[in-house]
């Protein structure tokens, strides 16, 4: 595969470079000359490829490495280390350095301004190169499959982004009154509620927050992810002002799957359920059970709520379906808050790193990134340990996640499902009559019920909520109320 595109700020300069602003290179370069200091002012993140102009990146780099070593900056050490230098012969040697510096008063005041319109000139000179790249990757190879050359697309903007990020380090006072800002106006942080309040009351979806949703096989973490997809659309589509977007990727189960879970919970009553797996062969419904599926499948069908069941996706692959989705719900006034990846496993990273620990951790942190990036909630799914299987207290933990190292420190909280009822299901009978009489007694205390073991939480309590749940029909909600 070729080589992506790097802007090398050394080579040929391009003449009258709509990209490249001359006059602002020039009062940074001229404001740093005349008064170093004002390097702080410069923001995180901007460097020489910043500079469209060669001698001025060089200058720029010389500048740098001389303050950071405690040395003065000035125009005498540049032109004592530049005397060779042909590019700045060019441009009229120590004559044009003395320029620079002597000119730095009239910039002094407004580095931050030009840097930013040098950031943004630079980022866009990136995005102007991967375009050429493109053009040269199809006319070598055109039968480049598209998803691998949209793959690699991806990955450039992401490193176009990364090299121009402004982002810095802020004082603790900023930090502090941000803190004293929800104190007093709590109501700032706008939370997505679910609809079930147990778990509302302790973990806080909002957007920037990454969310993640373990247990092994059959526990409910899916159907969990899927009920609260369906809840927060539905909650959303009564919204007032923009609805409420929901995106589900799902790696493991079809869009059909995931729309009959859907149906299922949206038409769920404690006297008259229908399973999902039912709905999914229709041959067994009744007339009734038909109608009325039909008389919620309007209300289904009317949700903000899309499902995107390609599997083996990337986190890039993820990120630019996001992005997309975002654009075109807000066309409809609708805005996309909550993103479902039904597993983190299952997806695949944007790099081999041939170690599976290693590509997991890295599709978590993209996710976590994404969740902060794109300004939504993002619920993740993720396979438990099934060490938890050989415990005689099968409730699972932090330390059973599979990969819990990265994805314990990524998450903002972690829920572990554990049902009781799916244990003593597959239980052997007693021989003991009394025994079996209360595995029974039992099983009919917890068939419905489920534990969310609150197991991280970075802005509530660690604790366990009781639910209700019907894992057959999908639906999960408030012990109190089913």
């Amino acid at each position: 595969m070729s080589a992506m595109p790097d802007h090398a700020p050394y080579g040929d300069p391009v003449p009258d470079d709509p990209l490249i602003n001359t006059e602002a290179e020039q009062a940074v370069l001229g404001a740093v000359l005349w008064r170093n200091e004002l390097i702080d002012a410069v923001p995180e993140g901007f460097s020489a490829t910043a500079f469209g102009y060669p001698v001025h990146a060089r200058l720029w780099e010389a500048i740098e490495q001389a303050v950071a070593a405690g040395s003065t900056a000035s125009a005498t050490m540049l032109r004592t280390r530049f005397q060779d230098d042909d590019g700045l012969r060019e441009v009229g040697g120590a004559g044009y350095l003395a320029r620079l510096g002597n000119a730095g008063t009239i910039h002094a005041l407004s580095v931050d301004h030009y840097c930013g319109e040098l950031l943004d000139l630079a980022m866009k000179r990136q995005v102007r190169d991967l375009a050429h790249w493109i053009d040269g990757r199809l006319r070598h190879d055109p039968a480049i499959a598209a998803g691998d050359l949209m793959r690699e697309v991806e990955s450039g903007l992401q490193e176009a982004t990364a090299r121009t990020d402004r982002r810095a380090a802020l004082p603790i006072g900023s930090a502090l009154q941000t803190v004293r800002d929800a104190i007093h106006a709590p109501e700032t942080v706008e939370l997505i509620p679910t609809g079930i309040a147990s778990l509302d009351r302790v973990v806080k979806l909002a957007r920037g927050r990454y969310v993640v949703i373990g247990g092994r096989t059959s526990m409910g973490k899916s159907a969990l992810a899927i009920d609260l997809a369906g809840r927060i659309a539905r909650r959303g589509s009564r919204a007032e002002g923009p609805g409420i977007g929901v995106l589900v990727f799902s790696l493991e189960m079809s869009s059909a799957d995931c729309a009959a879970r859907l149906l299922s919970s949206a038409v769920w009553s404690r006297e008259r359920p229908i399973p999902y797996q039912a709905i999914q062969a229709p041959a067994g419904l009744t007339d009734h059970e038909v109608a009325r599926l039909d008389g919620v499948a309007g209300m289904v069908d009317g949700l903000s709520l899309w499902i995107d069941d390609r599997p083996g996706l990337t986190p890039g692959q993820v990120a630019m379906a996001t992005r997309r989705a975002k654009r075109l719900m807000r066309r409809d006034n609708i805005d996309l808050q909550v993103v479902v990846v039904d597993h983190i496993t299952k997806m695949r990273p944007d790099r081999n790193a041939r170690d599976k620990v290693v590509e997991v951790g890295e599709v978590s942190n993209a996710l976590a990134e994404l969740a902060k990036d794109a300004g939504v909630c993002v619920v993740a799914c993720v396979q438990i340990n099934r060490q938890t299987e050989a415990r005689e207290d099968k409730r699972p933990t932090l330390a059973d996640l599979r990969w819990s190292g990265d994805i314990e420190q990524d998450a903002d909280a972690a829920i572990l499902m554990y049902r009781e009822a799916y244990y003593l299901e597959r239980k052997a009978e007693p021989s003991d009559v009394d025994e079996a009489t209360r595995l029974r007694e039992r099983l009919d205390q917890v068939r419905y019920t489920t534990e969310a073991i609150i197991a991280k939480n970075r802005r509530g309590p660690i604790t366990t909520v009781k639910l209700f749940c019907d894992i057959a029909s999908n639906r999960f909600g408030d012990l109190e109320y089913h």
